[in-house]
Parts: structure tokens; C-alpha cells; sequence
């Protein structure tokens, strides 16, 4: 499984944000097996997902100096699709290469998929989840149209919006939990495993602190790390480590 070829915008800037090399700790959690989280398990409360728009950085860190790589505009806002209360969400990344865009739509209360759209200089892609199956069509910048009609064992999350679903667990300590995703990129269907190892007070500029779960996202031997507010449910950091020397982080 591929986890280097992630669609969301902000991951194809990075080709690692989603996934970090692996650890000892992580190698010795691994030995107990999670409970499996599935769309519309009571356990994901939409409800923690505030909608409003957020300014972040991509930033590298090697041998001691920091470089921007991209700014990100995420908006979140409440739709409705056939009645039903949704959230869309907007992730633009503005790079030195280009500018893309993914925009995705899932129910309000339980974060199932509904629909996924991504641009970037490469392609164009349009997925529709419903339930088990899923069908769409990606078109590279010069290449044909190519159909996607995918028929799982059961229902999965979108592998975009991760971060929400991790987001609205009942994060504690020791809370762990195997989620389904769908990645076209890396096959079809495959497992992360969410686990809060910690919490720290981050920092949020001005002497400003607040406190957040830590949560690594393993999959295939390599993980990625979250702090999510213990109150606002708000992603203040994310973290990658994709080589010895090299640390990615997103940050407001």
C-alpha cells in the first residue's frame, strides 16, 4: 500500500504529510488490536467540527533551517445534500509549482463520504461515495478520462478528510482505533490506526498555550503525528518526520 501518493492537496505537496517513519513506541502499540471504526458508528460526533476558515503554513525543517513550502486556506461551511445536513470542506495550497484545490462533502453527524473533488497541475479527480461503493473519474493534465466504479466489502471513510474523523473521536488516554479509508492512488481500501499517545500544551505565539491530545496515525509501519485542542476540537499541528533530519509541520 502507497501511502506516499496521498490526493489531498496538502499531502501532494509533501508526499509524507499523512504518514511518518516508523518508531520503537509505535512498533510496540501495534501489538494490541483496535476496535474498527465504520461510517456512521455512534463513536464519530460530527457535532465537534466547528465550520470556519483557518490560515495555515507548510514548513520543512533540515539541519537547523525552517523554509516555507506552501500556504493553505481550509474553509469549513455547513450544506445540505438531499435534505440531510453535510459539511463541505475547501483545502487550497498555494505553491511555488501551482495552486490545488480539494473540496470535499460529508454528512454533518457521522462524517461519512459523500463526494470529493481535487485540481491540481496533474489531474483532475471526482469521486461519489455511496455506502460501499464507489464510482468517479480521474483525467491526468495529458491523458484520457479514466472511469472509477469500485464495489467494497463495506462502507469506508474518505482518506482526505482523515483529520476530521480523527478529530470527532472521544479522544482520551489510551483511546485507539482502526479506521477503513479509500485512496484510489493506493489501490482501494486499507487501515490507519488512531491512537492518543500523550498530551502537550502547544504553542500559540504571544505566550499563548493550549492544551491537546496528541494522536499518531500509523499504517504500513509508518505514522503520522496530530495535536488536536482538548476543547475547540481544532487541529493546532501536524508533524512528519518522512527522512532522518527532516521534519514537515503544518502550523498556523
Amino acid at each position: 500500500m502507497a501511502m506516499h501518493s496521498v490526493r489531498s492537496p496538502i499531502r501532494a505537496a509533501i508526499a509524507a504529510l499523512l504518514i511518518l517513519v516508523p518508531t520503537a513506541a509505535h512498533a510496540q502499540d501495534a501489538a494490541a488490536e483496535p476496535p474498527v471504526l465504520l461510517p456512521g458508528d455512534e463513536a464519530v460526533d460530527g457535532r465537534r467540527i466547528a465550520p470556519g476558515t483557518t490560515e495555515l503554513r507548510l514548513l520543512v525543517s533540515q539541519n537547523g533551517q525552517v523554509q516555507q513550502l506552501a500556504t493553505i486556506t481550509e474553509q469549513i461551511r455547513e450544506v445540505e445534500v438531499e435534505g440531510r445536513a453535510a459539511l463541505e470542506r475547501v483545502q487550497i495550497v498555494r505553491m511555488p509549482m501551482g495552486v490545488a484545490t480539494d473540496t470535499v462533502v460529508v454528512l454533518r453527524e457521522t462524517l461519512a463520504p459523500v463526494r470529493h473533488r481535487s485540481h491540481n497541475p496533474q489531474r483532475v479527480m471526482a469521486l461519489d461515495f455511496a455506502g460501499a461503493k464507489i464510482t468517479g473519474t480521474i483525467t491526468p493534465a495529458s491523458g484520457a478520462v479514466q472511469p472509477i466504479d469500485v464495489e467494497l466489502d463495506g462502507p469506508v471513510f474518505d482518506s482526505n478528510p482523515l483529520d476530521l474523523v480523527v478529530r470527532a473521536l472521544p479522544l482520551a488516554e489510551g483511546y485507539a482505533v482502526s479506521i477503513p479509508l479509500y485512496l484510489h492512488e493506493a489501490g482501494g481500501k486499507f487501515q490507519v490506526v488512531a491512537r492518543v499517545t500523550g498530551s502537550e500544551a502547544v504553542d500559540l505565539g504571544d505566550g499563548a498555550t493550549e492544551d491537546a491530545w496528541v494522536v499518531d496515525v500509523e499504517a504500513a509501519g509508518q505514522s503520522s503525528r496530530f495535536w488536536i485542542s482538548k476543547t475547540s476540537r481544532e487541529m493546532l499541528r501536524q508533524g512528519s518526520s518522512p527522512a532522518p533530519g527532516v521534519e514537515l509541520e503544518i502550523v498556523r
